[in-house]
């Protein structure tokens, strides 16, 4: 009797339980046999190009740069090989993203251990696998005609969001760019605006609006405020300024309920005599805020104490 050949498969995660948890569930099958396993991105394409898997499991999160780096390169080096995501990552913001990457399926961590096996068996006969609800959901999308990138979250490159992740971990530039393995100065050209960051994490909560590009003025915040829906139920406003006395007005228009005073005095220096005129300048943002505000500094800024000072007053 001829024994039929098993299906070779490659686990990629950095969480030895995990890969451990995998090789005992899937060798169970019978048909199916752990080639090998990898941790990281690199050594995960030094066990493609020397194991030859049929199928690779991965997740998306690596100690440098993430899973989808490596879904692009395996996707370069050896398309024919059917990647599954299985990751702890939300779906609605990663497995659309995974699958242009080159991926044929995306699973959730926390399903079933039968519904791992059906995932894999799912990409090994070259379709493509996600659950009910998001299959819905790119189904909608498509029959409604949206665009590819129809939210904030969607309109993010693969590095932006990688970069935008980081951060919201709490993790510094020059951090970044160490676990990323790049120079400093990309990075900062990565990192989301304050604004288009509430404007990601709010809209994660319920209807959000943003002002659109540079409308931060006297004539922009105006049309910011007119453009705000009836129905939305966050208002992310920017206000610029080149002079004293430009964002007290602004601010009595707006009423923030929650005022943010990033840091950046440098780029206004030339409209002023002093770095300590711009965060004056700056501190009228709390001018229009109840009593009942919120102000946000940032502790490390310079001008911390004259900023709070501002707050109180107001």
């Amino acid at each position: 009797m001829i024994k039929s050949k098993r299906t070779g498969i490659l686990v990629v995660d950095v969480q030895p339980i995990l890969r451990f948890g995998l090789r005992r569930l899937l060798e169970q099958e019978g048909d199916f046999e752990i080639l090998g396993e990898a941790d990281s991105v690199e050594t995960g394409i030094e066990a493609v190009e020397s194991l030859e898997p049929e199928v690779i499991i991965l997740d998306l999160q690596f100690k440098g740069t993430g899973g989808i780096d490596l879904i692009k390169k395996v996707k370069q080096r050896a398309p024919r090989i059917g990647m599954l995501v299985y990751s702890a990552f939300d779906e609605t913001l990663y497995a659309e993203r995974a699958l242009r990457a080159g991926a044929r399926g995306y699973l959730m961590k926390q399903e079933s251990t039968d519904e791992v096996i059906n995932a894999v068996r799912t990409v090994l006969s070259k379709e493509i696998y996600v659950s009910d609800q998001m299959g819905s959901k790119m189904l909608n999308k498509l029959v409604d005609g949206q665009p590819a990138s129809s939210s904030p979250v969607e309109r993010l490159s693969d590095r932006e969001l990688e970069v935008f992740q980081l951060i919201g971990q709490g993790q510094g530039t020059r951090q970044i760019a160490e676990r990323l393995h790049l120079s400093i100065k990309p990075i900062e050209s990565y990192r989301v605006p304050i604004k288009d960051t509430l404007n990601l994490a709010l809209g994660r909560q319920a209807e959000t609006h943003a002002t659109q590009g540079n409308l931060n003025n006297h004539w922009g915040l105006p049309l910011s405020l007119a453009r705000l829906p009836l129905s939305a139920r966050f208002g992310v406003l920017e206000m610029g300024m080149n002079s004293t006395g430009e964002i007290t007005p602004l601010s009595a228009l707006a009423e923030p309920d929650v005022a943010i005073v990033t840091n950046g005095s440098a780029v206004h220096i030339e409209f002023f005599d002093s770095e300590e005129q711009i965060a004056d300048a700056k501190g009228e943002i709390f001018a229009g805020m109840g009593n009942n505000g919120t102000a946000v500094l940032n502790r490390d800024n310079r001008y911390f104490e004259r900023l709070r000072h501002h707050a109180e007053q107001a």
